[in-house]
């Protein structure tokens, strides 16, 4: 499809908007995702408790993404958005659902030790729900949306194909990829030594998964079809590899790097894959109905939104990256710091009980 003369810089800086919400998102969101899913493979309690109040301080701060994501759609392309919805009904309300139970899960889990593994586990399985279900929303994404009349004309089981479930698989086995490198970088001992061990498992896993989508993506996408242009080609081969890089790196660096860059090559094999599969159904937003400028908003209401998103934005960047710079290093459970301080506090106080004692047998 021609684009329109002049080109539409709005819509198009909105949609980079969109797609940073994403990309954010998945890789902010992705590793306490992928956390909660690795506590389904620990059945040590204190565990469960040490990985969920490791993941405490900033998965509330991640989910804002996700809230300015919807904005992006919902505002700036209503159109897509009134397409987008209903075929992803479905998915859509189980993901919401999932991560109704994990923020549930996690408040009550400290406050009822009754019931801590149940909750535990509804944290669990939320987290694997969640990541399975957004996986799935993005493969049916590139493998087109049934349109007719600018309307959804499909079914609300019509998300589920081979590629979707792939893409499923994928994210499920690259969240906790990243989620084994943040706990690698946040622990030390027994929970850093799991870590390692369940991160060098993935890593292949994933590069397998990782390789199978960017051949299959151009196979199934409907903006590509039967003809791979040069530079579609260059984006899928050049993406691939440096996400493959990204993975051998994290593999070794789960064992010989002592640092976060572990995490970080892992978010990078997990977000180079996703911006190709955004790149190939360029310039669409619902692959092949509707593109960018098609869906936009008025000029003046994506102005609007641009302006005043456009300032919210640098205030989420600054309060998460404050948020991460205040909880840097190493991670020491709240339980273990409150033993550490009755203990401290007990010995003092055994210190001044002996202390009494001896001047009240000392002679006058």
């Amino acid at each position: 499809m021609a684009t329109p003369t002049p080109f539409p810089i709005g819509p198009f800086l909105w949609l980079l908007v969109a797609v940073m919400s994403l990309t954010f998102y998945m890789a902010l969101d992705g590793y306490d995702l992928g956390v909660g899913i690795l506590m389904l493979t620990e059945p040590n309690t204190t565990r469960h408790r040490e990985m969920m109040e490791i993941i405490a301080t900033a998965w509330d701060g991640n989910e804002s993404w996700f809230v300015l994501l919807g904005i992006a759609l919902f505002a700036g392309f209503p159109p897509a958005y009134s397409i987008i919805l209903p075929a992803f009904y479905v998915p859509f309300i189980l993901m919401l659902l999932a991560l109704v139970f994990r923020g549930m899960s996690l408040e009550f889990q400290s406050h009822s030790a009754a019931y801590e593994r149940q909750f535990a586990l509804a944290f669990s399985l939320g987290s694997l729900v969640a990541a399975f279900c957004q996986g799935l929303m993005v493969g049916a994404f590139v493998t087109g949306i049934p349109v007719r009349n600018g309307h959804f004309a499909g079914t609300p089981f019509g998300f589920l194909n081979g590629y979707s479930l792939l893409t499923g698989l994928f994210f499920v086995c690259s969240f906790c990829l990243t989620g084994a490198g943040w706990l690698y970088d946040k622990n030390e001992g027994e929970l850093q030594a799991s870590a390692i061990r369940k991160g060098r498992i993935l890593t292949p896993v994933v590069g397998v998964l990782l390789v199978a989508m960017a051949i299959l993506a151009p196979l199934v996408s409907p903006v590509v079809g039967n003809s791979l242009s040069t530079m579609q080609l260059l984006t899928t081969t050049v993406t691939t590899l440096l996400a493959v890089i990204s993975l051998v790196l994290t593999w070794y660096g789960l064992k010989h790097m002592g640092n976060v860059l572990p995490f970080l090559f892992a978010v990078f094999a997990l977000a180079l894959p996703l911006l190709n599969m955004l790149i190939l159904s360029y310039p669409y937003v619902v692959p092949r109905a509707v593109t960018f400028w098609q869906a936009a908003s008025p000029q003046s209401s994506v102005n609007f939104l641009l302006i005043g998103v456009g300032s919210c934005i640098p205030i989420v960047l600054a309060y998460n990256t404050y948020a991460y710079y205040v909880f840097r290093g190493k991670f020491t459970p709240f339980y273990a710091y409150r033993m550490s301080e009755a203990t401290t506090r007990s010995a003092a106080l055994r210190d001044e009980i002996a202390q009494v004692e001896q001047e009240r047998i000392e002679p006058i």
